[in-house]
């Protein structure tokens, strides 16, 4: 199955990160260390990714880090307090990203459409951010497990989509039920065929997307014929 334009804009969109504060309105030396900080960070979590992806996770260490980004690893220690807490970048970071492209989704009075646009988006963030995406669901880093806060703001980004399938409820477009149990089955349909498409179990670049397509329109059909029920 092709992907729509839709399903494009949502890709495009899904790759780029939240832009830093225009340097233009910073007037402040604290300002200036803040933004410097935070350009800091993104690199230091960008080459984790990196090398997580190319050499796997052993060579996520804060030596290696800082090695990659000449400076020392008291920088890398201030930034995270650790491995860990870099793990946990990566975690956010990946789920900063996972949010953008959900958001991405055109708020469209029409749940068919919207749920396939969310499949889609969710599906195109994990084939365009494997190692973010690894971290989070995968157990790309060992023993690694996010913390309250990041566990929290995962959740989080499920009850927009909650959210929404209660409204489309209310309206009587979708049948009435439990709006998180269908958002978790769409989540647990597009993250178990993109999870297959990481590990390689597809012959050819098409088939996860012609799986995702058909399995897709077998969910949402269900969810229509029970509303006409």
């Amino acid at each position: 199955m092709g992907l729509d334009i839709l399903h494009m804009q949502v890709y495009y969109t899904s790759t780029m990160e939240t832009p830093l504060p225009d340097s233009h309105n910073i007037t402040t030396h604290r300002q200036a260390r803040a933004q410097t900080r935070e350009m800091l960070r993104r690199n230091a979590v960008d080459t984790a990714s990196q090398l997580l992806m190319n050499e796997g996770p052993a060579a996520i260490t804060v030596r290696r880090i800082a090695q990659e980004l000449d400076c020392s690893t008291k920088v890398i220690y201030t930034l995270f307090g650790g491995k860990d807490g870099l793990a946990n970048e990566l975690y956010r970071e990946g789920l900063a990203r996972l949010r953008h492209a959900l958001g991405q989704v055109p708020p469209v009075e029409d749940p068919t459409r919207y749920l396939t646009a969310i499949g889609w988006a969710y599906w195109e963030f994990a084939i365009a951010n494997p190692s973010y995406y690894g971290v989070m669901f995968g157990g790309a880093i060992p023993d690694f497990t996010p913390n309250e806060a990041s566990k929290a703001s995962m959740h989080a980004v499920l009850a927009e989509v909650v959210q929404t399938l209660r409204h489309f409820m209310d309206r009587g477009l979708i049948a009435s039920g439990d709006p998180t149990l269908i958002a978790r089955s769409l989540w647990l349909l597009v993250h178990g065929i993109a999870s297959l498409k990481l590990a390689g179990h597809f012959s050819d670049p098409e088939s996860g997307q012609t799986l995702l397509g058909f399995s897709l329109d077998a969910l949402l059909a269900g969810l229509l014929r029970n509303r006409e029920q």
